[in-house]
């Protein structure tokens, strides 16, 4: 048996693989859930998900919130800064203009196998009505224009999306309401990262000055 495979066949801690399973959970979560809600989703005993819990926490890897739910902690963005840190240092600059700019949450994403993470966000500041997500939050590659403006700033495969075509063209992912993204291409290599913008759908949102100022920024980062 090739090494390769002997490995990947090889034994695993269940229990490592639990907390990888919480943290997942929680990061594709639209709100915090409590342990009960978190012992159901992965089939396992409650007893079970408080000890994962308070070890997750005591990393700062989920955070416990006056209710009594968990979300995503700080300590994840500090795992996948390792990741992308040289696109992470040269975006937080873009990201905070273009949430100052455009009234609304500012994103950047990094793709991971068929899902795209969101690595940092930037709020905008006196907006009281504005989308919020946790570092390390997941959308299939397909499910949004920033994962949509990340297969854009790849070569053409054959069989892809028409909505990937399309925003090849253009520059840029939209979904004609209230998110726009752009590809980021580090010195003309392949896109594994995005920036972009999102509003709620109940929010003003000026989708040709978006374009503008993340295709602009996009531009900018690609650059450093």
């Amino acid at each position: 048996m090739a090494a390769g495979v002997e490995f990947e066949q090889g034994e695993v801690s269940q229990t490592l693989d639990r907390g990888l399973a919480v943290l997942e959970l929680l990061g594709g979560a639209r709100s915090s859930l409590t342990p009960a809600q978190i012992a159901g989703e992965l089939t396992i005993a409650r007893p079970i998900a408080y000890r994962l819990l308070r070890t997750l926490s005591r990393r700062r890897l989920v955070v416990r919130d006056d209710d009594g739910t968990f979300r995503i902690g700080p300590g994840v963005l500090d795992l996948v800064r390792g990741v992308a840190s040289n696109v992470l240092e040269s975006a937080m600059p873009e990201l905070t203009r273009l949430a100052d700019a455009l009234d609304c949450t500012a994103v950047l994403t990094i793709t991971d196998g068929d899902d795209v993470v969101f690595l940092a966000t930037v709020e905008p500041v006196g907006t009281s009505v504005h989308l919020s997500y946790p570092p390390g939050f997941r959308r299939a590659l397909l499910e949004s224009p920033f994962g949509i403006a990340i297969l854009a700033g790849c070569p053409r495969i054959v069989g892809e999306p028409a909505a990937v075509g399309s925003a090849r063209r253009r520059g840029h992912a939209s979904n004609h309401a209230n998110c726009v993204a752009a590809p980021i291409n580090r010195r003309g290599r392949n896109a594994t990262a995005s920036i972009g913008v999102e509003a709620p759908e109940s929010a003003p949102f000026d989708e040709s000055t978006a374009i503008e100022l993340v295709t602009a920024a996009a531009a900018r980062i690609g650059i450093r």
